[in-house]
């Protein structure tokens, strides 16, 4: 799995075929490369809490993997769980914003 760039150049890594046996742990995979490139191509983190100015993590909140902040280890406000991946508002999360 790779992310093409407008200039040719790529980055990513395997996703290995035995993967599609569990949805969320693929999709949390896909997500984890998503935020390495990021972080790789860009040098910040992605996605970013609105409210907290925080780089998120995916993780699994009641059976649904999450977009999740620590804003409480920051001391800045209390952790919680901003969206699902895949339906993050585009506006607040961009790797370019």
């Amino acid at each position: 799995m790779y992310v093409a760039l407008a200039n040719g150049e790529w980055h990513g890594g395997h996703l290995y075929p035995q993967v599609a046996e569990d949805l969320a742990h693929a999709v949390a995979i896909v997500a984890d490369a998503a935020q390495d490139t990021v972080a790789e191509r860009l040098w910040q983190a992605w996605p970013l809490c609105v409210e907290h100015n925080l780089g998120m993590h995916a993780r699994e909140v009641e059976g649904r993997l999450s977009w999740w902040c620590a804003g409480e280890r920051s001391r800045v406000g209390a952790a919680h769980t901003r969206a699902a991946v895949g339906a993050l508002d585009r506006g607040a999360s961009s790797p370019t914003s």
